[in-house]
């Protein structure tokens, strides 16, 4: 079931419940909860009873959602608060993120399509520098 991707798999659980479906998803995504509940906590058992949580309550919930809803129940469940997203092979994983998490992470209104200005100084509301080599009257 590894060669199936994230929302095939969750098609799979959601249709049949089926432990194959999410035992590879487990196994897919068991290291990135566990690491996260451990930076959270710095306890690593308090960390491996908040990933078992977090996958017993997975077992539960995860047939009733789309994959595009993935992210927004995890934000409004208060199971992540957001998400630091850093490829580690710019040849597999950024592709993977662009066009995978990215469209995903947008359709739950999680992801900005765009900046609201043309410049960062405009995105962040700041006035235009003065031209230092203008001259001065």
């Amino acid at each position: 079931m590894l060669e199936f991707t994230d929302h095939e798999l969750l098609a799979e659980f959601a249709r049949t419940e089926s432990e194959d479906a999410f035992g590879a998803l487990i196994t897919r995504y068991i290291n990135l909860v566990y690491s996260a509940a451990l930076r959270s906590t710095g306890n690593a058992h308090h960390a491996e009873e908040i990933s078992q949580a977090a996958w017993m309550r997975g077992w539960e919930r995860l047939g009733q959602l789309r994959s595009d809803e993935l992210v927004s129940t995890w934000v409004d469940d208060e199971i992540a608060d957001g998400f630091v997203v850093r490829p580690s092979s710019v040849h597999t994983d950024l592709p993977a993120l662009v066009d995978g998490v990215v469209p995903l992470l947008r359709a739950a209104d999680r992801f900005r399509a765009g900046y609201p200005g043309t410049t960062l100084r405009d995105t962040l509301g700041l006035p235009l520098a003065a031209d230092r080599y203008a001259a001065t009257a």
